[in-house]
């Protein structure tokens, strides 16, 4: 991760100093910066690159406006607010995500089971198990068809939802 944080700053600058990249490449650069930060638990230094990417999306023309890349954008900051306890603001982002992801992929994708899974995430940690259950059932049919193609994606999907059945077992 530190390397990949190194070559991300890396570009960053070249970018500044020369200022010939187009506006799509810094969008990827500054969501990638932010999910790197976003992992990292730097709060702080991820929600203002997220939001300097948020505002470099907003500039783009339409032609060249990719939602999945928003939807990115919108859940690294959702797992931001999920961390700082802020449920509302987090399902809120999430939800958009989740809808952005249906309409332009389709529901049973394995990007849609992450939003699912996000989502799962914040009802458990609000006490909401009925809430949690609804979503966590509908990851793991994503995960049925898509596991074996998906397995290192799922890995984390899947921790969430055994820590969902332990705590329905109590």
């Amino acid at each position: 991760m530190e390397e990949a944080e190194k070559l991300y700053l890396k570009v960053l600058s070249i970018r500044k100093k020369y200022e010939e990249i187009d506006k799509k490449s810094y969008l990827v650069i500054l969501n990638n910066l932010g999910g790197l930060y976003t992992e990292k638990k730097a709060h702080a230094t991820a929600f203002f690159y997220l939001e300097k990417a948020k505002s470099v999306f907003d500039e783009l023309k339409n032609e060249d406006k990719d939602p999945l890349y928003y939807a990115n954008i919108i859940s690294h900051l959702g797992l931001i607010h999920l961390d700082n306890k802020k449920y509302k603001e987090a399902i809120k982002l999430f939800d958009q995500a989740l809808d952005i992801r249906e309409f332009y992929l389709n529901e049973r994708h394995i990007d849609c089971a992450s939003s699912l899974s996000n989502l799962t995430k914040v009802h458990i940690m609000m006490g909401e198990f009925k809430g949690a259950l609804t979503y966590c059932k509908k990851v793991i049919t994503i995960l049925e068809d898509k596991l074996p193609l998906y397995a290192l994606e799922a890995k984390e999907m899947i921790d969430t939802h055994e820590l969902l059945i332990e705590i329905l077992k109590e």
